[in-house]
């Protein structure tokens, strides 16, 4: 099965590689390197979150594959984010090559540009922030706060459509974040967005029927997204 998923894996076949990789870990979980193919599998469809626990597994069964683990969670935790863990696994190594090196300096770079994003975001200097953003987020490609920000500062800065669709993307990022699509839907309802704000507060409530705030919007917003559906469809009939 790991040969078949290698083989996958390279032609692009990625949910099929995954599928190969996973009946590999049923099959034996204890089997360190059908863990590590499987977080690779994961890592090529984006699925980074997702790859995490099966590095930390792949550690843990076996001892001598730390180098490579650990470079490679290292890199995860950069495009998620999380700087400190990426520098914390990266120090471990103890390892003085060129690539360790540079994803250390890259760290370093990445987290005094990320402060000074954040004080020009603070200080509403929204336009400053977004190039600056743009170059993080060319690495830090997962973070949901660092895209929550960006999505912030198009909106502030008139581009509220796309602000409002990489809001959505960062909301998204975090399991079970009513909170956050209740705070999209509005956003699309105040936009004009009816039918866009209609899906996102039904995807809401798939969590959890009875989130009140959910609920409260998914009433008010499907009026109106009904009497707009009934008028273009009125339209339409008139038109022919």
């Amino acid at each position: 099965m790991l040969s078949q998923g290698t083989i996958s894996l390279g032609n692009g076949k990625l949910k099929q590689a995954l599928d190969l990789y996973s009946e590999a870990v049923e099959a034996d979980p204890n089997n360190y390197m059908a863990r590590y193919r499987r977080a690779t599998a994961y890592i090529a469809m984006g699925k980074l979150r997702s790859a995490l626990p099966d590095i930390d597994k792949t550690v843990l069964l076996n001892p001598g594959y730390v180098l490579v683990a650990y470079k490679q969670r290292a890199k995860i935790n950069l495009k998620l984010g999380k700087l400190k863990e990426a520098r914390a696994d990266l120090l471990i190594l103890k390892s003085d090559d060129d690539d360790t090196q540079k994803i250390l300096n890259d760290i370093s770079n990445m987290e005094a540009n990320i402060e000074q994003a954040k004080s020009l975001y603070s200080k509403g200097r929204y336009s400053e922030a977004l190039p600056l953003l743009d170059y993080l987020m060319k690495t830090i490609t997962s973070s949901s706060e660092l895209h929550e920000m960006r999505a912030l500062c198009n909106i502030k800065t008139g581009d509220q459509i796309k602000g409002i669709e990489e809001l959505r993307e960062s909301v998204h990022m975090v399991s079970d974040n009513r909170e956050g699509m209740l705070r999209v839907a509005m956003l699309m309802y105040d936009a004009g967005l009816a039918a866009r704000s209609l899906e996102e507060i039904r995807n809401c409530l798939r969590l959890d029927p009875d989130d009140k705030g959910c609920r409260a919007h998914y009433t008010k917003v499907r009026v109106l997204a009904k009497a707009i559906e009934d008028a273009q469809n009125n339209a339409q009939s008139e038109k022919w």
